[in-house]
């Protein structure tokens, strides 16, 4: 098992008790089945009904941004890791980056996303202080989404 601290991590909660580590993931081909295709239906009320363009980061196979754009009308994109998962996303979504999110956030357009999405997706990350810094300025004004899970 790697660990290693995570430097922003620790500059945010230096204040408190808590150790902050790097733990190796989970690899893809041991998530249980239906993980990518859950479509999170409980969420879409979180999305604001004016949004015309949305990022839905980590996006699985586009089951939750799929929903969001027949619901609202809108112009849906992912990012996915998972390059089976993207795949099926591309069908479904009106883009699809496949990659790395931290890596990725570069190909966005800036000021170009009335919501951002992250549904189970940062305490996946190893830095998500670093890639929400990188990631606002894709959003026209700020409101980033998740599940509080």
């Amino acid at each position: 098992m790697l660990q290693m601290p995570l430097p922003e991590t620790q500059k945010c909660f230096s204040d408190t008790k808590m150790q902050f580590m790097n733990i190796e993931p989970q690899p893809i081909s041991q998530k249980p089945k239906g993980y990518y295709s859950n479509p999170r239906s409980e969420m879409i009320g979180f999305i604001p009904v004016s949004s015309k363009r949305i990022l839905d980061a980590g996006c699985g196979e586009g089951a939750f941004a799929s929903v969001v754009k027949q619901s609202l009308n809108t112009e849906t994109w992912g990012l996915e890791l998972d390059p089976i998962s993207a795949e099926k996303a591309r069908g479904k979504l009106d883009k699809v980056i496949q990659g790395d999110l931290s890596v990725n956030i570069q190909q966005l357009p800036d000021h170009s996303f009335d919501c951002i999405i992250f549904n189970d997706v940062l305490e996946h990350l190893v830095d998500p202080f670093t890639t929400l810094k990188n990631i606002k300025n894709k959003k026209a004004k700020i409101k980033l989404l998740g599940d509080g899970k």
